[in-house]
């Protein structure tokens, strides 16, 4: 601005305006070819010069910085920039500086060029508002988010405890119920196994002196089992007389061939020539003793019988004849009787080599009986120590003469088994 006298004593004042605030000359994005100084324009520049010259000299304001400073004004002075809050904060300003910065808002906003955007009270306030409803929003949608999901957890955490608690339960009244079904179970049998024991002892007892132990086992057959069978030989024992020693070997020599499933043979010895023999009283317990036997070794006691061979009766050529014949009689029976064994051909007497085999039976379960009358023994010597050894040298002179030499030793091991004296028996009781 520069001062001049007009000669009337005034002063001439020619405004000789500053850039403009908003100059952008050197600004290569706001610069504008068609904006001029703030607040003039070049048509207007002669005449604003003129008016100065003619009028009394005042002061005209070229700028907005030259006029006085107004409460709106960017540059007053009692702006507290301590109490001045950021607008782009997120924090919501103290209700004592909300005037104070609205105006300074205001203010502010006029000064800055059209091309900017507008950072006015009310798009600030807006564009925050914006800004703190949807973080708001966002912020109280993440709360109710975790507050679900927490919900949830909690709400799984305590289904689960009460599941957990509901098994642990259950399991508890599953382990008491089976404890006292236990318990129920023990003081039942504690108080019916005596009763049982006593009741089965009683019908044993019972079918032991009734002579009723015998079980039907399909048809007409009635199983026939070892106590039985013992009880059947001791009555023959008291029946005929007989000794203690002779009982004991048939009963186990039986009892053996029942285990092992195997054969065995049994000479009964006998004397014709004794006073008190008596030959009908030796058949028939002969005929008790094979007939028992068979009974035990077929489990049955109605349908099997003995077979009864005589010695003498024997008239085939080989003995393989001996042998087809009475197999399968045996092989049902259980037992073959052969009295006179030493009237038996020489020819067929490696016959019993194969029926009296214990290691590979012809027939199995089976028991080989024979009699042999030691009065047709009385060329033998009597220096024999032992009555196997007198009946083995005995039927070797029988056989001699046709069985091989190398199969006669063989042959009467097998025969001469198990001899049992029944000389002594005596007429049965009445």
């Amino acid at each position: 601005m520069i001062d001049e006298y007009d000669g009337t004593g005034g002063v001439s004042i020619i405004p000789s305006a500053r850039k403009s605030i908003h100059n952008h000359a050197n600004c290569p994005f706001l610069h504008s070819n068609n904006m001029g100084r703030y607040g003039l324009n070049k048509t207007h520049k002669g005449d604003t010069h003129a008016t100065a010259q003619n009028t009394q000299g005042f002061d005209v304001v070229d700028n907005v910085m030259s006029k006085p400073v107004k409460t709106s004004s960017p540059l007053q002075t009692h702006v507290n920039h301590k109490n001045a809050y950021r607008r782009q904060s997120l924090g919501t300003p103290n209700s004592d500086d909300s005037d104070d910065n609205s105006d300074a808002d205001d203010t502010l906003a006029k000064s800055v060029p059209a091309i900017l955007p507008s950072y006015c009270r009310g798009d600030f306030n807006y564009s925050a508002h914006s800004d703190r409803v949807n973080q708001t929003s966002h912020v109280s949608s993440s709360k109710q988010n975790r507050q679900q999901s927490y919900s949830f957890e909690r709400e799984r955490s305590i289904y689960h405890d009460r599941s957990f608690d509901s098994q642990s339960s259950q399991k508890s009244n599953s382990f008491q119920d089976k404890s006292k079904s236990q318990e129920a179970t023990q003081k039942v049998s504690i108080f019916l196994l005596p009763l049982v024991g006593f009741l089965i002892y009683t019908v044993l007892a019972y079918c032991k002196e009734a002579n009723m132990l015998n079980i039907f086992q399909g048809g007409s057959s009635i199983v026939y089992d070892e106590l039985k069978f013992h009880t059947d030989i001791n009555n023959l024992r008291r029946k005929y007389k007989v000794t203690d020693d002779t009982i004991l070997q048939l009963q186990t020599g039986i009892s053996t061939i029942y285990r092992r499933q195997d054969t065995g043979s049994f000479i009964f010895i006998y004397n014709s020539n004794s006073k008190n023999f008596d030959p009908a009283e030796l058949n028939r317990f002969m005929h008790d003793v094979s007939t028992t036997s068979a009974h035990y070794l077929r489990n049955d006691s109605t349908s099997v019988q003995h077979i009864t061979v005589q010695g003498t009766n024997l008239n085939m050529n080989t003995h393989n004849e001996l042998i087809k014949k009475y197999r399968d009689d045996v092989d049902k029976s259980g037992v073959m009787l052969i009295t006179e064994i030493d009237k038996v051909p020489s020819s067929l007497a490696m016959a019993f080599h194969y029926y009296c085999d214990e290691y590979n039976p012809l027939v199995k379960k089976s028991a080989i009986f024979f009699t042999l009358n030691l009065a047709q023994c009385s060329d033998i010597p009597s220096d024999q120590t032992s009555i196997h050894a007198l009946i083995e040298k005995c039927l070797e002179n029988k056989w001699y003469s046709g069985v091989p030499k190398v199969n006669m030793a063989p042959l009467l091991t097998r025969v001469v088994n198990i001899v049992i004296d029944v000389t002594s028996i005596e007429p049965r009781e009445t």
